[in-house]
């Protein structure tokens, strides 16, 4: 992996009550935002992948690149699809 991430694996393995005596209470809380936002972008890229790269993919449109994959490649007047992403959130 890259130098720069190599502490995140023995941070993950820490337990919590040993980071907040260790670091400190505002690194413990930084650190639990962190892993929170983490698990949040994981569940979150998980279900886009499953269900909104489908329907780009499928839109129509002559897009190619990562462009076939996003909301640039379904067509305007292909309403339904315009209304995934919203349904999504």
């Amino acid at each position: 992996a890259f130098p720069i991430f190599e502490w995140c694996i023995p941070v993950h393995k820490t337990p919590w009550s040993t980071l907040r005596h260790l670091a400190g209470l505002d690194a413990y809380f930084y650190l639990r935002y962190i892993r929170m936002c983490l698990k949040i972008t994981a569940v979150s890229s998980f279900w886009a992948i499953i269900i909104l790269c489908p329907v780009y993919a499928t839109g129509g449109g002559n897009e190619s690149g990562f462009y076939h994959f996003s909301m640039a490649n379904v067509l305007q007047n292909d309403k339904g699809r315009v209304w995934v992403p919203t349904i999504f959130c």
